[in-house]
């Protein structure tokens, strides 16, 4: 899967995607909002990794604009503060307290592969209409 991760920390950038390749993944990563939006509008993603709090713009602003742009991103939302209900509210699909165990961020991955397969094997061989 595609995955887009943003997080103004570097180390934690780093780490997020050294783990998302490790298990299988392929990942971009950048340290805040707009450089997010922007690589969002340029490349297709799977998955949307974001901090909650950055400079420029927050990550619920983030998973807002990501949720209304691209709804059928699956989005998980990682933050250090007591404000992580705001994901939820912001279309968040999960969210992380920081610090989350890397074993369950693995196995929500692997449930959205697998959901994802499980998708493109229903549509196998149905006629898709085109806007053209």
């Amino acid at each position: 899967m595609k995955i887009l991760i943003v997080d103004d920390h570097e180390e934690t950038a780093d780490l997020l995607e050294a783990s998302a390749s490790l298990w299988g993944h392929f990942a971009d990563k950048v340290y805040n909002g707009r450089q997010a939006m922007e690589m969002l509008r340029q490349h297709s993603y799977d998955v949307l990794i974001t901090d909650a709090q950055m400079p420029e713009m927050s990550g619920f602003e983030l998973c807002r604009y990501a949720r209304d742009q691209f709804p059928d991103m699956f989005i998980i939302g990682i933050t250090g503060s007591m404000e992580f209900p705001k994901f939820k509210e912001a279309g968040a699909d999960i969210f992380f307290k920081k610090p989350f165990d890397f074993d369950e961020l693995e196995e929500v991955l692997k449930n959205v592969r697998l959901a994802s397969r499980q998708q493109a094997m229903s549509n196998r061989g149905k006629t898709i209409p085109l806007n053209v």
